[in-house]
């Protein structure tokens, strides 16, 4: 195998697993921001006010689109670091 193809594979070998960590990490604070932070206060909103739609129904589907919309940001953040990284570890070769 040439070496630069040695390189290209390790390169996006990093890249993938930083863009993985990233989505990963960004779908749990998605999870946890409905379930921590959304979820408590609507049920609180419910109790007072039982026309309201009943948040237990909805709290998978908020948690899905949090997830999947933070865990999106997330996996681009962590591009950028796997790039950032890949940058610096050529430039000291």
């Amino acid at each position: 195998m040439p070496p630069f193809l040695r390189r290209a594979l390790a390169v996006g070998r990093r890249l993938l697993i930083f863009t993985v960590v990233g989505f990963a990490c960004g779908a749990v604070l998605g999870v946890l921001y409905v379930v921590v932070g959304w979820f408590p206060g609507a049920m609180a909103t419910y109790a007072e006010n039982p026309q309201f739609v009943d948040p237990r129904r909805l709290v998978w589907g908020w948690s899905a689109a949090w997830a999947i919309s933070l865990g999106l940001l997330g996996g681009l953040i962590g591009l950028g670091m796997g790039a950032l990284v890949a940058a610096t570890e050529s430039s000291q070769r």
